[in-house]
């Protein structure tokens, strides 16, 4: 999808669960789920993303999430195509600066005031599963 002309809406989810096995020996069952919205005007990126990730076992009981919007910047907007072994392994947006570059401080990359924290649940800048 390239947004050079006029408005657009990209939409993308992810979901991912499964078991892992601790170094210990003990198993966990994890949840990753990503939500984002992307509206595109032909100068600013308005973003909206749902971010969660659970982790549970024994005494285990981990969640972290966040749903924050921002804006930046783009002339242009694409969906690419992550490939690797000849298979899509994930899609990616072109332009895409994340919100903060530090979990705590604006990116100077993104439209300065524009980073929202609508909820933050533990802390999801240490804990990204990818």
């Amino acid at each position: 999808m390239d947004g050079q002309n006029g408005s657009r809406r990209i939409v993308m989810s992810a979901l991912v669960k499964g078991t892992a096995t601790g170094n210990a020996g003990n198993s966990y069952k994890f949840m990753y789920e990503n939500n984002v919205t992307l509206d595109f005007d032909g100068s600013i990126v308005h973003v909206k993303m749902k971010d969660t990730f659970s982790l549970k076992g024994g005494a285990v009981n981990y969640t972290t999430s966040f749903n924050w919007h921002w804006a930046y910047p783009a002339s242009r907007i694409q969906v690419v195509e992550v490939v690797n072994d000849r298979q899509t392994v994930d899609l990616a947006v072109d332009p895409f600066p994340f919100a903060t570059n530090d979990g705590v401080n604006e990116s100077p990359n993104i439209v300065p005031g524009s980073w929202h924290r609508l909820s933050t649940r533990g802390d999801p800048w240490n804990c990204d599963p990818l």
